[in-house]
């Protein structure tokens, strides 16, 4: 309801002809009010006639829907927004837990409430972009509009919408052909529609509120404060799905945890076993740094002579379990193959010996097998020469991939950076 406000040539006529003090006659000219309080009282008369909340010239009703028109439209941007938010968020927690923990894979509970928060994420931007534009459509909202600004605001939505839902569609389709050479072009197709439509929603959007803005500051309507409006439509979600993912990462953290410590003592225990074989070893200290890949350690025998002779490479998993096991001893070329061998077999046996008594899981029971070289694989090397590589199975049972071995170069390619040896490499097939 339009209301016409008082003004101050009505104040005048309303009190012309009327004695300043009621009741008191004609006064002298010395006895009349000065100039300064009529002007008080003309001031007095305005404020009185004042509405309470500026000069809006509307009824409560039309003060309420300029209110929603102009936060509506806001509300449905920011939540169409945080659907991205989200996503980014969830895909870093993910990538955290991987990386940091080395958990394997993402959390269904945190993938589920990830869905629904999209879902009414985007139920609220959809529903609030209705409500805004039936208002702005309204008959009664068309005219406050003119009334107040002197036009009415384009209410339809930007072209970029649909062009943008048109570019995604195609990205689609695109990488629905199965062309590992259109799959980039798809998926630049499906960003860029998603942009191009992000952008012509909150133009539109924008457009809306500016429009309501407008018809709130004609009529001095306090509009409301969008601080807490936007705080809670674009951090609620990320609040909502960082505390879902917590349980996880709690989780993941004691795991990784549990398997560091495991994995440390595993360390300590090959490093005692094979330092009491007169080994010289090196190994991981997981304490110091935590490896999602798993852990190594090296023991290396040294003869009388100070020349190094067979090694074993230990290699285990994030927690500790053994998962492959490599052994080698050098071969001189100025010794017979008789005399390599037997030093091989020597320093092999003893390595092994070393490792059977050490305290540690192995991911497969083959690996805890002594690695002796087949007798076709010892009658190929002695009968062989020292520039032609020679392997052979040391197991089929498909639980364990295991082989000998004679690493070399050809006699053409064989110079001082070269290092022949004789060994047996042990891999459980699980990893």
């Amino acid at each position: 309801m339009l209301v016409r406000p008082a003004t101050v040539g009505r104040w005048r006529d309303a009190h012309r002809g009327n004695p300043p003090f009621h009741g008191m006659g004609k006064t002298s000219p010395a006895a009349a009010p000065p100039r300064c309080a009529i002007l008080m009282g003309i001031e007095y008369g305005r404020q009185a006639s004042a509405p309470p909340e500026g000069d809006t010239m509307l009824d409560e009703n039309d003060v309420k829907l300029v209110k929603r028109s102009y936060l509506l439209p806001k509300i449905a941007w920011y939540s169409i927004a945080s659907i991205p938010l989200t996503t980014v968020l969830v895909i870093l927690l993910t990538m955290y837990d991987n990386i940091t923990f080395g958990t394997v894979g993402s959390d269904i509970f945190q993938f589920i409430v990830f869905i629904a928060l999209v879902v009414i994420e985007t139920i609220v931007g959809i529903v609030c972009c209705v409500k805004t534009k039936s208002n702005a459509n309204s008959a009664h909202w068309q005219e406050l509009e003119r009334s107040s600004v002197g036009r009415n605001t384009r209410t339809d939505m930007n072209d970029a919408v649909a062009g943008g839902v048109g570019m995604a569609i195609g990205g689609n389709l695109v990488k629905a052909i199965g062309d590992d050479g259109l799959d980039i072009f798809g998926s630049t197709l499906q960003a860029a529609g998603g942009a191009v439509a992000a952008y012509g929603f909150f133009e539109s959007m924008n457009r809306l509120s500016k429009s309501a803005a407008a018809v709130g500051r004609a009529h001095g309507i306090r509009l409301p404060r969008l601080g807490a409006v936007r705080l809670a439509a674009l951090g609620t979600p990320l609040i909502v799905l960082a505390l879902a993912s917590a349980p996880r990462l709690v989780n993941s953290a004691n795991t990784a945890a549990a398997a560091q410590d495991q994995a440390a003592a595993a360390m300590a225990e090959l490093t005692s076993a094979l330092e009491r074989a007169g080994a010289d070893v090196s190994a991981d200290d997981p304490i110091e740094q935590r490896e999602n890949s798993g852990y190594i350690a090296t023991g290396r025998l040294i003869d009388e002579s100070g020349e190094p002779g067979a090694c074993v490479t230990v290699k285990t998993d994030e927690s500790g379990v053994v998962t492959s096991l490599m052994y080698d001893s050098p071969v001189d070329l100025r010794a017979t193959p008789e005399e390599n061998l037997a030093r091989a077999e020597e320093g092999l046996a003893q390595l092994y010996g070393a490792l059977h008594g050490a305290d540690v899981r192995y991911a497969d029971s083959g690996l805890s097998v002594s690695p002796l070289f087949p007798e076709e694989f010892r009658l190929a090397f002695l009968g062989g020469d020292y520039y032609t590589e020679l392997s052979s199975d040391l197991d089929d049972t498909g639980t364990l991939h295991a082989w000998a071995f004679f690493s070399t170069a050809p006699r053409d390619e064989f110079n001082e950076y070269t290092d022949p040896s004789l060994g047996a490499c042990l891999m459980a097939s699980t990893i």
